[in-house]
């Protein structure tokens, strides 16, 4: 059975009762987390998201409110004892931008492995799961998600 949680529906600034946006997907016990706008993983903890489970992390575009909370959620992973490797897929330049946003928090238990896309339609498999990323139209280079 798949589970899908939006415990953030909002736009660009966290309000106490709207989140900016996010998508929690359980699948056979794989979590998948799209976007992680700034405060990500108190809405997940608010929603009941189990984040020991988190395995994929999709990131849409590198505007803040989709990747802002990024440090958070990755220090708080392994502040929960996380140490198996997380794998972060996203548009062209995602492993610059968050090793950008990482300076803040260097020292992770667990290593990420990124996987760049390249904007054209692409299918991949992860945790025997199958995934297509399409491009989006958006003022910076966006990626849509089918699983």
């Amino acid at each position: 059975m798949v589970e899908i949680c939006l415990p953030g529906t909002g736009g660009m600034l966290p309000l106490e009762n709207r989140w900016t946006a996010s998508c929690w997907i359980e699948f056979q016990g794989t979590a998948i987390l799209i976007d992680c706008g700034e405060g990500t993983q108190i809405a997940l903890k608010k929603a009941g998201c189990r984040l020991s489970r988190l395995a994929l992390l999709l990131i849409t575009h590198f505007h803040a409110d989709h990747i802002a909370g990024l440090p958070g959620l990755l220090l708080t992973l392994g502040n929960y004892g996380k140490n198996t490797p997380i794998t972060i897929a996203g548009p062209a330049g995602l492993e610059q931008v968050t090793a950008s946003l990482m300076t803040i928090a260097p020292n992770l238990p667990y290593s990420i492995i990124f996987k760049e896309l390249d904007g054209k339609n692409q299918d991949f498999d992860l945790f025997s799961i199958c995934f297509s990323s399409m491009h989006l139209k958006h003022r910076i280079p966006c990626l849509g998600y089918r699983i």
